[in-house]
């Protein structure tokens, strides 16, 4: 299971009506999931190095991160190649471009160097083939990066299974410490999810908002299986989903927003490096 204990949330509303709101709203860090590497400067989906940086330094330590292949069977953060009317760039015209004309695009072996460099830094995988050949070519890569650095890396490794065929793909690559069985693009009934995750020792289930149901988070947490839910950016919303039993959220800035206005009262970073002093391949952050 992936806890990060160092690091807890107390949370001290500064506004009345705020506080009415999100009142017992207990968020810790195993609870929150920086969704893309999280938003930064309100911009979501940028997977780039200062967005990692700067929701590491709000308080995150989990953060989803999506990952395609370049042209030219690089792995990279990117949840997609839109802005290239669809077409995949080279490994060279990815990295040594920028991501919004700013931000720092990351490919996997540097993530594999962030987590070498944070302890505490948790990855949740977003893959964006979910065919046998393409998820077992996917995983086989992040495997042989992560294990070729440092084999540990693989403990703070979660990837999401879409399918329970996927599960069996991923885990014939090797056997993660911990996997979440994602809803969004399974046809699985509420009864199907739970006898699955319940034969494959899942104690993780993510879903959309148009997913969740009171009734199917109440079973799963009988059988002692966290939910979470994407994408959510407000504390008000994440007070409704969590009345309902919900464990956890992907947000683009939850973090952000409880530490700017003040709820987040104490985020201990321990053991965090300066930035100034983080290279990663040929690039370099400050």
């Amino acid at each position: 299971m992936f806890v990060v204990s160092f690091f807890a949330f107390s949370f001290l509303l500064k506004d009345k009506s705020a506080a009415a709101k999100a009142a017992n709203l207990q968020l810790t860090s195993d609870k929150l999931i920086a969704h893309a590497m999280g938003g930064i400067d309100g911009i979501s989906y940028t997977n780039s190095l200062e967005a990692f940086i700067e929701n590491y330094e709000a308080g995150y330590r989990i953060f989803e991160v999506d990952l395609i292949f370049t042209s030219d069977n690089k792995l990279v953060a990117k949840h997609d190649w839109d802005s290239n009317n669809g077409t995949a760039l080279s490994y060279s015209e990815y990295m040594n471009s920028k991501i919004n004309g700013k931000y720092t695009p990351l490919d996997f072996e540097a993530i594999v160097i962030l987590m070498q460099t944070y302890k505490d830094f948790y990855i949740i995988t977003d893959t964006k083939e979910t065919d046998q050949a393409n998820t077992a070519k996917t995983f086989q890569d992040i495997y042989n990066t992560a294990s070729s650095t440092d084999s540990s890396i693989l403990d703070r490794i979660i990837p999401q299974t879409y399918s329970q065929d996927m599960y069996v793909w991923i885990t014939g690559i090797y056997d993660f410490k911990d996997i979440i069985y994602t809803l969004y693009q399974s046809n699985d009934s509420d009864d199907q999810v739970i006898d699955f995750i319940s034969k494959n020792d899942i104690t993780k289930v993510t879903m959309s908002t148009s997913r969740i149901s009171a009734e199917f988070v109440n079973r799963l947490n009988q059988i002692h299986v966290n939910s979470y839910v994407h994408t959510i950016n407000s504390t008000e919303e994440a007070k409704s989903y969590s009345d309902q039993g919900v464990y956890g959220f992907y947000s683009d800035n939850l973090a952000t927003i409880t530490k700017a206005t003040g709820i987040n009262s104490e985020i201990y970073l321990a053991n965090k490096p300066s930035a100034n002093y983080l290279f990663i391949s040929n690039l370099a952050y400050l």
